[in-house]
């Protein structure tokens, strides 16, 4: 920011007073911004004109269409220098005669409204037209980059409009319930069980086939007797079985263990977790829309210092689950507790209201629709 006079000058050379953008700070909505604009400029009508009737009453469309038009121009203002900018320099821009910035299009000619065919030309970076995107996008019920697109274009020619509009969806609360993704970590190393050499089933201990016990019409006769044995044969037998353990262990070794190399992975976006966020709890036997809230108290790392289990603080219990099950909604406890206390400062009640005891008192009798007064019964002191 360089200072030019009484006014600062952004990095883009556009000159910026110290109360700009004042209208956005009271309102988070385009409306109420728009109608509090309204109000500033019926109240500076009403001081203005001593000897005629002063406006009363609601406001009426016609207002509010021109405080529409002041904001716009307000907008404008802060944001370009001229129509001479340098980001329009690619467009044709002119100026009406409510000293709007508007582009000519090629369906100038075309029979439909002015702001279709000379949309109004606004910056992406300005809090008002962010505000404005929000509540078109919260109007339409949540919809999507290509039909806000489409929808602000019947009015608006927003610079970079679809980064714009992606940014301001991706801070929506509600479409992160329904698009969020969920965290991911890396791959974890093998344990040693899974590496090691060892039998079949010596380290999991569970044989899923079992036993396999056949029987046909084969009497047995007996087993031969032991001095037949070929002692020659039978031991060139054990040494070729035990070479080819030794050979399948060597190959299994070299050519898969050696193959497992920890490769970073991008088919997922990978995010850091702290505690006191605000996360929902995947679940694959409900609708998303009925996946519970929950708060991050606890972070448990794995053995190689990665976090992979979190332990959650929900409305009725404490549960623990991994990483994957956890789909961050952007939101901490830290801004919740703020959020809090800025409404309940806002909205303080004043001291002196009086009791509802103090305002009715106890001898108004009861009575009924018809103006029946209903004697109230007298209970017994058991």
């Amino acid at each position: 920011m360089t200072k030019v006079g009484n006014l600062e000058q952004d990095g883009k050379g556009v000159p910026r007073d110290h109360d700009s953008e004042w209208y956005c700070k009271y309102f988070s909505s385009y409306l109420k911004i728009t109608r509090m604009v309204a109000w500033i400029k019926r109240f500076i009508y009403n001081c203005k004109k001593t000897n005629h009737v002063k406006l009363t009453g609601e406001l009426t469309a016609l207002e509010i269409h021109a405080a529409e038009k002041n904001l716009l121009k307000l907008v404008q203002r802060e944001s370009f220098t001229s129509k001479e900018d340098k980001r329009l320099a690619a467009l044709d821009v002119y100026e009406d005669e409510q000293g709007l910035l508007r582009l000519k299009t090629k369906i100038v000619f075309k029979r439909d409204t002015e702001d279709f065919r000379c949309p109004v030309i606004l910056p992406s970076d300005h809090v008002a037209v962010k505000r404005l995107i929000s509540g078109e996008h919260q109007s339409n019920c949540h919809a999507g980059t290509q039909m806000l697109l489409n929808l602000l274009r019947e009015h608006y020619l927003i610079l970079n409009a679809r980064k714009a509009i992606r940014s301001v969806i991706a801070k929506c609360v509600i479409c992160l319930r329904y698009k969020q993704a969920n965290l991911d970590a890396p791959a974890a190393a093998l344990p040693e069980n899974r590496t090691k050499e060892a039998s079949i089933f010596e380290i999991i201990g569970v044989d899923l086939t079992g036993p396999l016990y056949l029987k046909d019409d084969v009497k047995e006769i007996g087993t031969p007797d032991f001095d037949v044995v070929d002692n020659t044969r039978l031991n060139k037998r054990l040494k070729h079985r035990q070479k080819l353990i030794a050979d399948l262990r060597a190959r299994f070794r070299s050519e898969y263990l050696g193959l497992l190399i920890q490769r970073p992975q991008h088919k997922k976006w990978i995010s850091q977790i702290s505690i006191g966020d605000i996360v929902l709890i995947g679940c694959d036997n409900v609708k998303r829309m009925d996946w519970p809230l929950g708060r991050v108290i606890e972070i448990i790392p794995g053995k190689d210092n990665v976090n992979r289990l979190v332990r959650l603080q929900t409305a009725s219990s404490q549960l623990l689950r991994p990483i994957q099950r956890i789909f961050p909604l952007e939101v901490s406890s830290s801004w919740c507790k703020s959020f809090v206390s800025d409404v309940s400062c806002a909205f303080k009640m004043p001291d002196n209201i009086p009791s509802p005891s103090s305002e009715v008192p106890d001898s108004v009798p009861y009575k009924t629709s018809r103006g029946r007064v209903i004697k109230v019964p007298q209970r017994l002191d058991l």
